[in-house]
């Protein structure tokens, strides 16, 4: 197995054992009707091992409150701003 298949699958267990250990199962919806990630400029929403790992860093960074994601290049063909580093966790796995 190639080794950066092999860490992106270790850090992604991690990050699961860890939300399940705090009682968070990010493939379930949340009770506040938030729902699973989606995309925020098309609407549409992930699917598979995305939506698993875009909820997991959702859950690190505010709790899985807000579940929109985009491209960088689709915030910036909206004028949208990033914050340095926003896609740090990202480039972790």
């Amino acid at each position: 197995m190639n080794e950066k298949i092999r860490q992106y699958r270790e850090e992604i267990t991690a990050r699961l054992a860890d939300a399940l250990e705090k009682g968070k199962a990010p493939w379930q919806k949340p009770w506040n009707g938030e729902g699973m990630p989606h995309n925020a400029v098309t609407g549409r929403k992930y699917s598979g091992s995305n939506a698993v790992v875009l909820a997991l860093i959702g859950l690190e960074l505010d709790d899985g409150k807000d579940p929109r994601w985009m491209t960088f290049n689709q915030a910036r063909a909206k004028g949208w701003s990033v914050r340095k580093g926003a896609n740090q966790l990202l480039e972790e796995l």
